[in-house]
């Protein structure tokens, strides 16, 4: 059970509660029992106090957060300490650092005549670590970034033959094809597309690509 199944079941383990001591399915009776409701901590899966509402702001005024840090591409929960699953990262290291951590794979490699070039993302710009959102920015940047690895083994994108598009959502399809078709003026590759998961928050398409750019 993750975080969000968790307070999925708390929600409705409280929701119960109150209807039982309702003693019926009248919403404005449910309201109120809501209002009333004082659980304590021993009885939850949750990590809190208990569950007792504000009357004025309705808010749990004895839950308590969950810090969760991004490390190594996944989520961790750094606080509170009982819970912790790893130290906290503080202060958080420079975007320029960050890049600089060293992932277990080339940008792209050369195998003689061919080029390798791994899955590009585009969900920050390399300059100022802004995040890029919607699918137009991330595509963009996702083919500079392409074509930045391309050219660290002499190489561009006009050598490209085969390009593989990995989407999170079949919606952003067109908008991606719109973008994607403005750095290929001439011959168009040919293409692979899937809409799957993707394995960073916020990453909406990868992109990776094979090349012929033989040697001279």
């Amino acid at each position: 059970m993750n975080g969000f199944s968790a307070r999925t079941f708390t929600g409705v383990l409280v929701l119960a509660d109150a209807i039982s001591r309702a003693g019926a399915t009248d919403p404005a009776a449910i309201r109120d029992a809501l209002l009333e409701t004082d659980i304590p901590g021993d009885k939850l899966i949750m990590p809190w106090d208990g569950v007792k509402f504000d009357q004025n702001t309705h808010q749990n005024v004895l839950g308590k957060g969950i810090i969760c840090q991004i490390i190594d591409q996944e989520y961790r929960v750094v606080w509170p300490q009982n819970l912790a699953t790893e130290e906290p990262i503080w202060p958080m290291p420079e975007w320029e650092e960050r890049q600089a951590v060293k992932l277990p794979f080339s940008p792209a490699v050369r195998a003689g005549d061919y080029v390798f070039v791994s899955g590009q993302k585009g969900i920050r710009n390399p300059e100022t670590g802004e995040l890029i959102e919607g699918i137009v920015g991330q595509t963009r940047q996702c083919m500079e970034n392409m074509n930045r690895a391309l050219a660290a083994v002499g190489s561009s994108l006009d050598d490209v033959v085969k390009v593989t598009v990995f989407l999170g959502d079949v919606a952003d399809y067109a908008d991606m094809n719109e973008v994607y078709r403005s750095y290929f003026p001439k011959e168009l590759p040919a293409r692979s597309t899937a809409v799957t998961g993707l394995v960073i928050p916020n990453m909406l398409i990868e992109i990776d690509c094979i090349a012929y750019s033989p040697l001279p």
